[in-house]
This record gives C-alpha cells, structure tokens and sequence, in this order.
C-alpha cells in the first residue's frame, strides 16, 4: 500500500506531477466517468473522494457504482463505501460536493443517476445524498426523484455553497431533458431535515435547449454573502445554432428566477456551457472566478479544437472572458471539462484545468492543461498532461480539487473512464513536498505520522502513524515538561498504517495545554504537537 503524505516545500514550487492511479476492476463499467473530492465525510481531518462507474454491472445492466475513498493517511486503502445502482440508474454518472447539508459538521455528497437507458429508457432519473458520518455508511442515503419520465434528472449535479446565506450548504440538479429538451434545474436548500422537494426550478428557453447539461456552484463572483448558480444551455441556438449558452442566477434569501447575466457562444456549434466550474480567486483580487467549456469551437481550420473560457469576478459581473484557451488539434474538443483545482502550489492563488479528452472517434489519448492562478491569468498552460494510450479519453473528467494529503497544498482527480477497457483515475499534484511511505517495501520507506487531529481537541485527537516494516515502536504522549502522562503503543507492530486516539476513553482525563506526540521505531522518530483545551 502506498501513502502519501504531505511534507514542507517552498510555497510557489511547480513541480506538478503524478502521486497516485486507481484503477477500475469492471470490464466496461466507465470507472471515472466523475470524480469530485467530496471534503471530510468522516470527520478525520482529511478530505474523502468520490468515483464514479456508471456504466458498472454489478448491480444490473447499466447500474452503476460510486466508491468513496479516505484521504490523508488512508490513500492507498479500498473503497471505505461502495454504492450500487438499480438496473438502468447510470449511478455515478454525475457527483458534486456541496459541502455540509445539514450542519452536523461534516461534508456530504451528492450522486448523479439520471437513467434513460435501454434498461428503462422513461425512467426520469434521480440523486442520492450521501450524509457524512465517522463510518461512512452509517447514516441512511437519502434519494430524490427527478420531476418527469424521461427528464435525465442528476444528468448534472453541483454544491453551490451557502447560495442563500444561512451558512447551510445547498446544491442543484440539472435534467436537460425535461420540458422536450427545454431542460430545468432544481435548487434544494440545506439544513437540518433535508427534503425531498426542490426549494426553487428554473426552467430552459426552448425546445432542446439542453438547459441544465451542465452546472455549477460560481462561488461569489462579486463578493457579498450569497453565492451565484451557473446552468448550461449548450444546444441553445439563441445567438446561432448550438451555439450554446450560459445563464448566472445570485443566490439570495429569495434567490434569483431571473439570470443575472447571460453569456452565449461566439459561432454555430460551439457548445458553449457544455462544461461549468468555480475557479475559485485565479488572480488574487478577492473576488471568486469561473470557467466555461465549448468544446465544438473551430479553432481556424481545425474542427472542433474546442475552447475553454475563464471569467474573472469583481465588482461587477464580467461581459467577456479574461483569457481563452484553444484546442491544439481538430477534435480535441478541448473544454469537454474544465475545473478549479484549488490551490496546488500554496501560492494563495487558485489554479484550473481544461481536459481535451478527444472525441470517441478521434482515437487520441487525450490531455489536460494545467495553469497556475497568478495576477494577470495565462492561456499559456503551465503543464499538459497527456494521457496514457489511444482513445482512452483521458481529461473527460476534471475534479475539483482539496487537500487529500493534508497540508496546504491541493491535489486534483483526471478521470480516463475508457482505459484499458475498465478506467482509471489519476490524483495530480506538486511532487515537491511530497513523502512516499511505502508500507509494502524498503526502497525510500520512512516512518511517519499525521498532524494529530483535530487540534486543538476538546476530548480525544485521533493519531494516523504508518510504519514503513515491522518493528518494535513506541508512540508515547509527553508534557510540555518533558514527562510521559501516557503510553499508546510500546511493542511490535506490523508495517502499514495504525490509528489510535488520545485521552483513551475510560482512563484518568488528561489537562487541557499542550502536549507533544513522540513515535520512534526502527531508529527513527517523528514529534507532533497536540493541544487539548477545556470541553
């Protein structure tokens, strides 16, 4: 099993590179098709992320499954949850990470399974919300069903964060086929008793408008205390045909029904608004940036290249792109996927993604360009990644991105569904700063163990060490006196990872101040500071 875990690098460094792969294991089943880093579902400090199989037969012709992942010290470890699908449910086809929904102070997730398949072609589609919970799993899954026969409900799914500002977090589902095509998305509003009943629909122009293929949580593009909605309408033919549209709507204590602003296509067939995503702040202005995807776009002669656009917020809403990124080859169909990653060089500058992953047809293996957020945003990309072999559309999916690994730096989720017949998904990252503990092999191995949390703790801090072979060890807990108020582990313990907590239920109660982690084995040895303070 291979952890890994964040170590100190210079902020600014941008050495992106690959940390991990997860592999599909059904033959056909479109593993990675979405991937989404939900945030701490389990309450350990770590974000958790999701994967998406929707085509996975596991639970009947085109069921699907969705597998959720630990982060931090658990990378490396199976599926700590795995959902399956109904006959024909495509689950998994969408995921969103909306936040916290209910308040309880843990994230939550919001699964895609908008049928319409052979299987049950007027199935209308519906999304399961997943409660976070210290065993994931443990609370019941709650489902929502779409509005109409046939309407692909949970095509596209999104978190919008607190979109009317009463800190719960809220989410939208599109069903682009609803109304004819017209398409509509549902708002449902956090909070405690979440429902089955959207809180607000908006509904599509006109007939196969596709209005809701895509969407997205805007974050707040021109400050304030709500958050924006972003819906894609890529078959609107408003402006010429396809060319698609995009429609902003502000969140408010009574939200928006009518968009805010409107941004369309520039020529027939772009697409534009097939793909949607926060950016979070790109340049560093304190206003929040988006991205938009029209990967029919011709670039000169080159049929669909596709493009990707990126909007920067402020004090108001923009009329134009910042900056436009243009497919290198015809049928790349660049901006099939873009994404905000977050953060991944601890600049304080968030940085994006656009994926090219190439059209069915094309039989190219695909690629994502990676930018580095800065003052005056590029289109140059800082690095592209190509993906592994013919036609296995790497970069259809981008995920968000957080940190996985602990620390202050994000990694990000490319998904590849159709690689080696089964999928893959790659977690990205800077390899700067990066420690890999190999508990299976000697090579490079280290001892380690996580920052202790949460910290500060009001009862127990809960303690992930990972032991690069067998040995003897010790993990004792020491005063700021230089004296040992308690022993954890003293004796052998097996190479991988172990997870204990302190106070220990039960046993005399430690003072609140700060206490430091001492573990040593194998003639090495890692500290941490824990602090306890009153409950």
């Amino acid at each position: 099993m291979l952890t890994l875990l964040l170590a100190a690098a210079p902020a600014g460094a941008t050495d992106l590179g690959l940390l991990r792969t997860l592999d599909g294991t059904a033959a056909n089943g479109q593993y990675a098709i979405a991937c989404e880093i939900v945030g701490d579902m389990d309450g350990d400090g770590y974000p958790d992320f999701a994967i998406g199989a929707s085509a996975d037969s596991t639970g009947g012709d085109g069921a699907g499954r969705v597998f959720i992942y630990r982060g931090g010290p658990h990378l490396g470890e199976p599926p700590a949850l795995v959902l399956t699908g109904l006959p024909g449910d495509l689950l998994g086809a969408s995921l969103a990470a909306p936040g916290d929904i209910d308040g309880d102070g843990l994230a939550d997730l919001v699964i895609g399974a908008p049928a319409g398949t052979t299987v049950s072609p007027a199935a209308p589609g519906r999304v399961l919300v997943v409660f976070g919970s210290s065993t994931l799993g443990a609370r019941p899954t709650l489902a929502i069903a779409g509005p109409a026969p046939g309407s692909r409900f949970g095509a596209a799914v999104a978190g919008l964060g607190s979109f009317r500002g009463d800190g719960y977090a809220d989410f939208a589902v599109g069903a682009p086929d609803a109304g004819n095509g017209a398409g509509l998305v549902e708002v449902f509003l956090g909070g405690p008793g979440l429902g089955t009943a959207p809180n607000m629909t908006l509904h599509g122009r006109a007939q196969d408008d596709n209005f809701g293929a895509a969407v997205a949580g805007a974050g707040r593009p021109t400050g304030g205390v709500f958050t924006s909605l972003l819906v894609g309408a890529p078959f609107n033919s408003g402006a010429s045909v396809w060319a698609g549209r995009v429609y902003l709507y502000a969140g408010g204590a009574v939200a928006d029904t009518v968009p805010r602003a409107v941004w369309s296509g520039a020529a027939a067939g772009d697409f534009f608004g097939t793909a949607l995503a926060a950016a979070g702040d790109v340049n560093g202005d304190g206003f929040d940036d988006f991205l938009v995807g029209a990967p029919g776009a011709n670039v000169g002669s080159l049929v669909d290249a596709g493009r990707a656009y990126l909007y920067l917020g402020g004090t108001a809403l923009p009329s134009s792109p910042a900056i436009t990124i243009a497919g290198a080859g015809a049928g790349d169909e660049l901006g099939l996927a873009v994404a905000g990653v977050g953060d991944v060089d601890g600049d304080g500058h968030a940085d994006f993604a656009a994926g090219a992953p190439g059209n069915p047809d094309a039989n190219t293996a695909g690629e994502v360009r990676f930018f580095y957020g800065r003052a005056a945003p590029s289109a140059a990309p800082d690095s592209v990644i190509a993906g592994e072999a013919a036609g296995d559309m790497f970069g259809l999916t981008l995920s968000n991105g957080a940190q996985v690994l602990g620390g202050s730096r994000a990694q990000f989720i490319v998904g590849s569904y159709q690689h080696a017949g089964a999928g893959r998904a790659y977690l990205y990252g800077a390899r700067a700063g990066v420690l890999g503990v190999f508990a299976d092999e000697t090579r490079g191995a280290r001892l380690a163990m996580a920052p202790p949390w949460p910290t500060p703790a009001r009862g127990a801090a809960r303690l992930s060490i990972v032991v690069p072979r067998a040995a003897r060890a010790t993990l004792a807990i020491v005063d700021v006196g230089g004296r040992r108020v308690a022993t954890l582990v003293d004796g052998d313990l097996e190479a991988g990872h172990h997870e204990y907590a302190w106070p220990v239920a039960g046993t005399v109660s430690a003072h609140p101040g700060l206490y430091w982690a001492v573990l040593e084995a194998g003639g090495e040895r890692v500290v941490r500071k824990l602090v306890l303070i009153p409950r």
